[in-house]
Protein backbone atom coordinates (compact mmCIF):
# COMPACT_ATOMS: atom_id res chain seq x y z
CA UNK A 1 0.00 0.00 0.00
CA UNK A 2 1.30 3.43 -0.92
CA UNK A 3 1.33 6.34 1.50
CA UNK A 4 2.48 9.95 1.44
CA UNK A 5 5.37 10.99 3.68
CA UNK A 6 7.27 14.24 4.07
CA UNK A 7 11.02 14.72 3.97
CA UNK A 8 12.05 16.18 7.36
CA UNK A 9 14.75 18.33 5.70
CA UNK A 10 13.14 19.93 2.66
CA UNK A 11 9.51 19.01 3.44
CA UNK A 12 8.99 17.54 -0.02
CA UNK A 13 6.12 15.07 -0.19
CA UNK A 14 6.99 11.56 -1.34
CA UNK A 15 4.88 8.57 -2.29
CA UNK A 16 6.30 5.36 -0.80
CA UNK A 17 5.21 1.77 -0.27
CA UNK A 18 4.35 0.81 3.29
CA UNK A 19 6.01 -2.58 3.83
CA UNK A 20 4.81 -2.97 7.42
CA UNK A 21 8.31 -2.45 8.77
CA UNK A 22 10.74 0.47 9.13
CA UNK A 23 12.44 1.51 5.87
CA UNK A 24 15.19 3.95 4.91
CA UNK A 25 14.19 6.46 2.20
CA UNK A 26 16.29 8.88 0.17
CA UNK A 27 14.61 12.12 -0.82
CA UNK A 28 14.91 12.60 -4.62
CA UNK A 29 14.71 16.36 -4.18
CA UNK A 30 17.39 17.15 -1.57
CA UNK A 31 19.19 13.83 -1.22
CA UNK A 32 18.47 13.53 2.52
CA UNK A 33 18.13 9.96 3.80
CA UNK A 34 15.64 9.37 6.61
CA UNK A 35 13.86 6.48 8.32
CA UNK A 36 10.15 5.85 7.88
CA UNK A 37 8.21 3.87 10.49
CA UNK A 38 5.30 1.65 9.38
CA UNK A 39 1.98 3.46 9.26
CA UNK A 40 0.22 3.39 12.62
CA UNK A 41 3.35 2.48 14.59
CA UNK A 42 3.55 5.88 16.26
CA UNK A 43 -0.15 5.79 17.13
CA UNK A 44 -0.12 2.34 18.70
CA UNK A 45 -0.68 2.67 22.47
CA UNK A 46 1.88 1.03 24.72
CA UNK A 47 0.88 -2.29 26.16
CA UNK A 48 -0.80 -1.73 29.54
CA UNK A 49 1.21 -2.79 32.57
CA UNK A 50 -0.85 -5.06 34.78
CA UNK A 51 -1.11 -3.87 38.38
CA UNK A 52 -0.12 -6.53 40.88
CA UNK A 53 -1.83 -6.01 44.23
CA UNK A 54 -0.14 -6.44 47.58
CA UNK A 55 -0.82 -9.96 48.93
CA UNK A 56 -3.68 -9.96 51.47
CA UNK A 57 -1.61 -11.68 54.16
CA UNK A 58 1.07 -9.00 53.89
CA UNK A 59 -1.51 -6.21 53.84
CA UNK A 60 -3.11 -7.60 57.01
CA UNK A 61 0.29 -7.87 58.71
CA UNK A 62 1.14 -4.26 57.84
CA UNK A 63 -2.22 -3.03 59.15
CA UNK A 64 -1.61 -4.81 62.46
CA UNK A 65 1.89 -3.33 62.73
CA UNK A 66 0.77 0.19 61.85
CA UNK A 67 -2.19 -0.03 64.22
CA UNK A 68 0.34 -0.69 66.98
CA UNK A 69 2.45 2.21 65.73
CA UNK A 70 5.30 -0.21 65.11
CA UNK A 71 7.07 0.78 61.90
CA UNK A 72 9.90 -1.65 62.63
CA UNK A 73 7.40 -4.54 62.68
CA UNK A 74 5.95 -3.27 59.39
CA UNK A 75 9.43 -3.28 57.82
CA UNK A 76 10.06 -6.80 59.15
CA UNK A 77 6.75 -8.05 57.71
CA UNK A 78 7.62 -6.65 54.30
CA UNK A 79 11.09 -8.20 54.37
CA UNK A 80 9.66 -11.57 55.45
CA UNK A 81 7.25 -11.71 52.49
CA UNK A 82 9.20 -11.52 49.20
CA UNK A 83 6.06 -11.72 47.02
CA UNK A 84 6.32 -9.18 44.16
CA UNK A 85 3.67 -6.47 43.77
CA UNK A 86 3.61 -3.21 41.83
CA UNK A 87 4.07 -0.79 44.73
CA UNK A 88 6.61 -2.88 46.65
CA UNK A 89 9.58 -0.54 46.12
CA UNK A 90 7.53 2.57 46.98
CA UNK A 91 6.19 0.92 50.15
CA UNK A 92 9.69 -0.19 51.15
CA UNK A 93 11.09 3.33 50.65
CA UNK A 94 8.27 4.97 52.64
CA UNK A 95 8.77 2.58 55.57
CA UNK A 96 12.55 3.03 55.45
CA UNK A 97 12.14 6.82 55.49
CA UNK A 98 9.77 6.89 58.50
CA UNK A 99 11.45 8.44 61.56
CA UNK A 100 10.60 7.47 65.13
CA UNK A 101 8.12 9.64 66.99
CA UNK A 102 10.93 10.99 69.19
CA UNK A 103 12.97 11.97 66.14
CA UNK A 104 10.01 13.82 64.62
CA UNK A 105 9.46 15.66 67.90
CA UNK A 106 13.16 16.46 68.23
CA UNK A 107 13.17 17.96 64.73
CA UNK A 108 10.10 20.00 65.61
CA UNK A 109 11.60 21.34 68.83
CA UNK A 110 14.87 22.29 67.13
CA UNK A 111 12.93 24.19 64.47
CA UNK A 112 11.02 26.10 67.18
CA UNK A 113 13.93 27.00 69.49
CA UNK A 114 13.74 30.62 70.60
CA UNK A 115 10.18 31.12 69.36
CA UNK A 116 7.29 31.99 71.68
CA UNK A 117 4.66 29.26 71.32
CA UNK A 118 1.23 28.43 72.66
CA UNK A 119 1.49 24.73 73.52
CA UNK A 120 -1.08 22.47 75.22
CA UNK A 121 0.59 21.10 78.33
CA UNK A 122 -0.98 19.35 81.32
CA UNK A 123 -4.48 20.19 80.16
CA UNK A 124 -3.87 23.88 79.53
CA UNK A 125 -2.54 25.99 76.67
CA UNK A 126 0.65 27.55 77.96
CA UNK A 127 2.99 30.17 76.57
CA UNK A 128 6.52 28.80 76.39
CA UNK A 129 9.78 29.19 74.52
CA UNK A 130 11.72 26.01 73.62
CA UNK A 131 15.41 26.41 74.48
CA UNK A 132 16.77 22.99 73.53
CA UNK A 133 16.33 19.22 73.62
CA UNK A 134 18.71 16.56 74.92
CA UNK A 135 18.16 12.81 75.35
CA UNK A 136 14.39 13.08 75.04
CA UNK A 137 14.08 16.03 77.45
CA UNK A 138 12.82 19.39 76.18
CA UNK A 139 14.07 22.52 77.92
CA UNK A 140 11.49 25.34 77.82
CA UNK A 141 11.22 28.80 79.30
CA UNK A 142 7.91 29.67 80.94
CA UNK A 143 7.54 33.12 82.49
CA UNK A 144 11.34 33.56 82.60
CA UNK A 145 11.81 30.25 84.41
CA UNK A 146 13.31 27.11 82.91
CA UNK A 147 11.35 23.86 82.96
CA UNK A 148 12.11 20.40 81.62
CA UNK A 149 9.56 18.30 79.75
CA UNK A 150 10.19 14.59 79.26
CA UNK A 151 8.86 13.53 75.87
CA UNK A 152 8.03 10.01 77.07
CA UNK A 153 5.72 11.47 79.73
CA UNK A 154 3.65 13.52 77.28
CA UNK A 155 0.24 12.35 76.06
CA UNK A 156 0.03 11.99 72.29
CA UNK A 157 -1.86 15.27 71.69
CA UNK A 158 0.93 17.20 73.40
CA UNK A 159 3.58 15.29 71.46
CA UNK A 160 1.85 16.38 68.25
CA UNK A 161 2.14 20.01 69.32
CA UNK A 162 5.94 19.69 69.48
CA UNK A 163 6.36 17.46 66.39
CA UNK A 164 7.81 18.80 63.16
CA UNK A 165 5.47 19.48 60.25
CA UNK A 166 5.96 16.40 58.05
CA UNK A 167 7.59 16.82 54.64
CA UNK A 168 8.67 13.39 53.35
CA UNK A 169 6.46 10.33 52.83
CA UNK A 170 8.06 8.64 55.81
CA UNK A 171 7.46 11.66 58.05
CA UNK A 172 3.82 11.75 56.95
CA UNK A 173 3.51 8.08 57.89
CA UNK A 174 4.88 8.71 61.40
CA UNK A 175 2.67 11.79 61.79
CA UNK A 176 -0.40 9.76 60.76
CA UNK A 177 0.44 7.08 63.33
CA UNK A 178 0.57 9.81 65.97
CA UNK A 179 -2.75 11.25 64.81
CA UNK A 180 -4.40 7.82 65.07
CA UNK A 181 -3.89 7.78 68.83
CA UNK A 182 -4.92 11.39 69.36
CA UNK A 183 -8.09 13.47 69.51
CA UNK A 184 -7.25 14.60 65.95
CA UNK A 185 -7.77 11.19 64.34
CA UNK A 186 -10.10 12.74 61.74
CA UNK A 187 -7.07 14.47 60.18
CA UNK A 188 -5.46 11.16 59.14
CA UNK A 189 -6.84 11.09 55.55
CA UNK A 190 -5.48 14.60 54.91
CA UNK A 191 -1.91 13.67 55.85
CA UNK A 192 -2.16 10.11 54.44
CA UNK A 193 -2.61 11.66 51.00
CA UNK A 194 1.00 12.84 51.20
CA UNK A 195 2.16 9.23 51.56
CA UNK A 196 0.69 7.69 48.37
CA UNK A 197 2.53 4.37 48.69
CA UNK A 198 0.78 3.64 51.98
CA UNK A 199 -2.29 5.89 51.79
CA UNK A 200 -4.87 3.09 51.55
CA UNK A 201 -3.19 1.11 54.33
CA UNK A 202 -3.00 4.16 56.62
CA UNK A 203 -6.67 5.03 56.10
CA UNK A 204 -7.68 1.38 56.58
CA UNK A 205 -5.64 1.22 59.78
CA UNK A 206 -7.18 4.43 61.11
CA UNK A 207 -10.63 2.96 60.53
CA UNK A 208 -9.94 -0.14 62.63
Amino acid sequence: MKRIVQCPQCEAKLSVFDLGKPISQKCPKCGNTFDIAPEGAADAPPAPVAEVAMPKALRDALVVALKAGDVEAARASLEADPAPFTARKAVQEALADAPTVDRLIEAGVRAKIGRALSIPYKGQVREMIPRGITNGVISVEVYARTHEIVIADLPIDEKLAFAAEPKTEGEHLTYCLMLMGSSRKNEVPKFAGKCPALKDLIVATAGK
